[in-house]
């Protein structure tokens, strides 16, 4: 090999090296920002949990439960739909019978249509670059403002019983074949809570 091919190999080499180094690194920046971002998701979701714990009737729950996950996940529209079976929990607590901010963040459902919803798998149904969000998830108040959606099934041994709905100003925040995983953890907590509820009522009716 004379010389001037040597030199050629060099560069050549030198120029991949280089290639793999700019690479390494942006993959690391990458996993570096999917690292922080999975640690700011999974501290959101533990101020979310406590509270759940902190909730001992359903109005509270779902007011608190909206105002933390709106502001901590920056979203447009947060509410909750329950099966109408779960009518009987609102004003369960007299000393909670008039709790105010709670009509438009609390819809209910009939178990046909959420059956329907998640007739194939139970998964949060994500939805993007909407005209409008489902009214009938968010409710006259806010459906015009929202672009995108996430309807997040709540459910117990199989058996779905409502959701929680986020609804973003933001077309692309939601979309159809993105992640679901935090969404889904965050389906069950709120899941567990309100079944826990509705068996700690069920108990006091029996004892009573």
């Amino acid at each position: 090999m004379n010389e001037k091919n040597v030199l050629l190999l060099q560069k050549i080499t030198r120029n991949r090296l280089r290639q793999d180094n700019m690479a390494l690194k942006k993959n690391l920046c990458q996993l570096v920002q999917i690292t922080k971002r999975n640690l700011e998701i999974q501290q959101k979701m533990n101020e979310v949990g406590k509270l759940l714990l902190e909730c001992n009737n359903l109005e509270v729950m779902v007011k608190k439960v909206a105002e933390s996950v709106k502001s901590e996940f920056g979203v447009t529209s947060v509410t909750i739909s329950l099966e109408d079976r779960f009518r009987g929990l609102v004003g369960a607590d007299p000393k909670r019978q008039n709790l105010p901010a709670v009509g438009d963040r609390l819809f209910f459902i009939d178990r046909k249509s959420l059956a329907a919803l998640f007739s194939e798998e139970i998964l949060p149904i994500l939805a993007g670059e909407l005209e409008s969000g489902d009214v009938d998830f968010f409710g006259m108040k806010h459906y015009r403002r929202i672009r995108s959606q996430a309807i997040v099934p709540l459910y117990f041994s199989d058996e779905i019983f409502g959701t929680l709905n986020l609804g973003s100003n933001d077309g692309k925040r939601y979309r159809k074949n993105d992640s679901v995983d935090f969404l889904t953890r965050l389906g069950q907590m709120l899941s567990l809570a309100i079944v826990n509820l509705e068996l700690r009522e069920n108990m006091a009716k029996a004892a009573g």
